[in-house]
């Protein structure tokens, strides 16, 4: 992968012990093998979102590890942090909105 960001010129920048595997500007950028857990994956990216400590997540995730089944897992989790960052979105603007008094 670091080869990958290189020569996108993505400035991503490898971690060390627990947490994502890059951060890239505030986004966490988590690595999958082939032999991973995909359930655990998964709980692993909602605990990312769920403590608001990354603006963004990016996953990366070998063809070999999705069928079926886990495909129709990862649409709900994307559907799910999407409809979870745009309500917090809009949350945020209507705070912003009656703070200064719109």
């Amino acid at each position: 992968m670091v080869k990958y960001f290189k020569s996108k010129n993505i400035k991503a920048v490898p971690t060390s012990g627990a947490g994502p595997d890059f951060l890239e500007g505030g986004k966490a950028i988590e690595v999958k093998g082939s032999n991973a857990d995909f359930g655990q994956a998964i709980n692993q990216y909602c605990d990312y979102l769920l403590t608001g400590r990354f603006k963004d997540l990016a996953i990366a995730l070998p063809v070999d590890l999705l069928d079926s089944m886990s495909l129709v897992r990862l649409t709900a989790f994307c559907k799910a942090a999407w409809s979870m960052r745009w309500s917090w979105h809009h949350a945020y603007d209507s705070v912003a909105c009656r703070s200064r008094a719109c």
